[in-house]
């Protein structure tokens, strides 16, 4: 006779719930540091969250500034 399987459940840590995290987007950072429309909106989504970026957002930043250098 096999012992009954039990069930496990994975639950993120007080830590997650507290400040999920969350990949930003370069896009949300610009309108926030540009001030560009959507700005209130990005500040709001991004409170209290625990904010992530990928390695190359520093390039994503540069390449808008200079974008917006030539307009």
């Amino acid at each position: 006779m096999t012992a009954a399987r039990s069930f496990h459940l994975a639950e993120p840590s007080a830590t997650y719930l507290k400040r999920p995290p969350v990949v930003v987007d370069s896009s949300a950072i610009c309108a926030v540091l540009f001030d560009e429309p959507g700005r209130e909106e990005a500040v709001a989504s991004m409170a209290g969250k625990s904010l992530y970026a990928p390695y190359l957002l520093d390039h994503e930043f540069i390449s808008v500034a200079l974008k917006k250098r030539r307009l």
